[in-house]
This record gives C-alpha cells, sequence and structure tokens, in this order.
C-alpha cells in the first residue's frame, strides 16, 4: 500500500511525463521537504514503481516503463479524491452521468482547464471512450440530460475505442494525446491503462 507522500509523487509524474526534474525540484513541485521525498522515492525506486537516471550530479524521476499497474491506478484514485475534494458538485454530476449510462462506456475522464487552472467561465471537459459509436448517441443525450440539471457546464467528447487509440498513434496534438498527458481518471481506471498501453 502507497503512503500519502507516495502517491502525491506519482500522480505528479503522471501528470508531468515530460518533465526531467531532479528529487529537489520534485519536492518543491508536490509541496514536500525534500528529506522524506527522497526516502520514499528509494522506495518506489525498490518497488519499481519508478526509476532515477543520472544527469551530471542529478538525480532524475520517471516512471518505471514496466512498473506494476496498481502503483498507477492507486495515484489516478488519489488524484480523483484530491478533485472530488476541490470541486464536490462535480462529484453528484460524474455519478449521475456514471448511474444514467447503464455503464455503456469504457472510461470517462476530466481534462483541460479543470485538470489544470480553471478560469471562472470554464466548462468540465469530459472524454467518454465507448466500445463502439452507437453508444456515443445514448451517452450524448445522459450528459445533456445531467447538464440541464446542474450548475456545472458540460463540454462532452465521445469517441470510439478504435478513435481513441488512432488519435493517440498520431504525432499532432489532440484531445486523446491532451487527455492522456493531463487527466482526472473518472471510471475505467483498469480499462484505461489497457488503451494507453
Amino acid at each position: 500500500m502507497l503512503n500519502k507522500t507516495q502517491l502525491k509523487i506519482l500522480a505528479y509524474l503522471i501528470d508531468h511525463q515530460d518533465k526531467h526534474l531532479g528529487i529537489r525540484e520534485l519536492a518543491k513541485q508536490i509541496s514536500t521537504v525534500y528529506y522524506l521525498v527522497q526516502r520514499n522515492v528509494q522506495q518506489l525506486r525498490l518497488a519499481k514503481a519508478i526509476t532515477l537516471e543520472t544527469a551530471g550530479k542529478t538525480n532524475l524521476v520517471k516512471l518505471h516503463p514496466q512498473a506494476n499497474q496498481q502503483h498507477f491506478l492507486d495515484a489516478e484514485a488519489y488524484k480523483r479524491l484530491l478533485f472530488y475534494q476541490r470541486y464536490p458538485t462535480f462529484k453528484v454530476a460524474l455519478q449521475k452521468i456514471i448511474q444514467q449510462s447503464e455503464s455503456c462506456f469504457l472510461v470517462l475522464l476530466v481534462f483541460g482547464s479543470y485538470v489544470q487552472q480553471p478560469r471562472k467561465d470554464s466548462d468540465v471537459d469530459l472524454l467518454v471512450i465507448v466500445p463502439t459509436s452507437e453508444q456515443a448517441e445514448l451517452l450524448g443525450s445522459v450528459i445533456a440530460s445531467v447538464a440541464r440539471t446542474s450548475t456545472i457546464r458540460i463540454h462532452e467528447t465521445v469517441v470510439p475505442e478504435s478513435s481513441f487509440r488512432t488519435m493517440l498513434q498520431r504525432k499532432e496534438l489532440n484531445i486523446a494525446q491532451e487527455a492522456k498527458e493531463k487527466h482526472i481518471l473518472i471510471y475505467g481506471d483498469q480499462l484505461y491503462y489497457q488503451l494507453i498501453q
């Protein structure tokens, strides 16, 4: 079981895979004292959740390419908990979408401004991954129904699984790549990690 500091480290690394940080900079980014981050980085390295790459006098902290998937799932659950604590009204709306959709989708995640720095007029960007394009219509009507009864402005993008996989392989920036970089997984954590492998 991962402790809170380890969850913070992994959650940060999941959302910042393009950054190359040493332990001191990582500690600053997650607002945790250096010695605590250093000790937990070593524990995560021994658990093969992260790797340390030497760059001059610094050890760069990166996610381990063959890490146990459960470490990532725990970090995703931690990110979701923090998101719901920060935006409690979203939890109600998102759970309504899950219940009313009769589980016709594989993955539901939040991406965009609410994962980074929302403005007052920002809407919630949802990416919904469905098995086939037939489910997209049903999901669109469910989300529209929930949005009408909620104070939250929702902007959804519904894509079939095959389209999501294709978008991930493209070089130009697209919704799938943007969501992969920074997201909050609401539903379908394990399936999401199978899709991005």
